[in-house]
């Protein structure tokens, strides 16, 4: 499969490329530095890269012809955010999505995007309150997020908007365990893949922890085998913590 790819260049999005090309699926990366991709992935045979910025709707429509038939998006905003640079581009670049070659996407969110299918947790609320009040602007872009992509119509382009843990954009380092002390943040890590639960916020299988390896198997995966077309899931290794 031929997969456009946003956000490649973090740390989640270059796990997946790696896993991606390993798997041998042909990608395009649509970036804005493409220089921070190591250089044997630069010079992959099944690997190209469009340059461009998220205010550069030129270089996003020559990304959408590339003659990729899905997207999948690891970009969101970092904490604390200000503006809502990825939802302004989205809702630029989804109604061109019709007239490209691309008929899947999977699109990044997180437990701040609630759907009607979601159950309640006091922990996913006390989360989405605290990404609220220091978060900046992170809340409401991932709603417009979740909004720009939940409403695109499933008869011109078939979507999934996976979600993880609120806190999940945040790197935690040593220093920063040293100073937080016993309180817990749900973030991504670098563990090797192992199982993936998925389910709705308030579910039970809605756990706090998911590895980037796990994650990029399972967006494989669903690639392949489109359960989750039209749908939310909450994807995370199981366990809280």
């Amino acid at each position: 499969m031929h997969i456009l790819v946003l956000g490649g260049t973090g740390l989640s999005g270059t796990v997946f490329i790696e896993e991606a090309l390993q798997s041998g699926h042909k990608l395009t990366i649509y970036a804005r530095s493409p220089g921070k991709l190591s250089q044997h992935l630069r010079q992959h045979d099944n690997l190209a890269v469009v340059e461009g910025t998220f205010d550069d709707m030129d270089a996003a429509r020559r990304a959408l012809h590339c003659g990729a038939e899905a997207l999948v998006s690891f970009a969101g905003p970092t904490m604390p955010s200000r503006g809502t640079a990825v939802a302004d581009f989205y809702d630029k670049l989804f109604p061109w999505l019709e007239k490209s070659p691309i008929n899947r996407i999977m699109i990044l969110s997180t437990a701040s995007f609630r759907t009607p299918s979601d159950g309640g947790s006091w922990l996913w609320w006390l989360g989405g309150w605290c990404i609220w009040a220091i978060g900046g602007s992170t809340y409401q872009e991932m709603n417009r997020i979740g909004q720009a992509t939940t409403r695109l119509p499933l008869d011109q382009v078939e979507w999934t908007l996976y979600r993880y843990g609120l806190l999940a954009l945040w790197t935690v380092t040593k220093s920063d365990a040293d100073i937080l002390g016993f309180i817990r943040v749900p973030f991504l890590t670098n563990s090797k893949s192992s199982t993936v639960q998925t389910g709705m916020v308030g579910s039970g299988t809605d756990g706090m922890l998911l590895s980037r390896s796990s994650l990029s198997v399972w967006i494989l995966q669903e690639l392949h085998d489109r359960k989750y077309i039209g749908k939310t899931p909450m994807v995370s290794n199981p366990g809280w913590f």
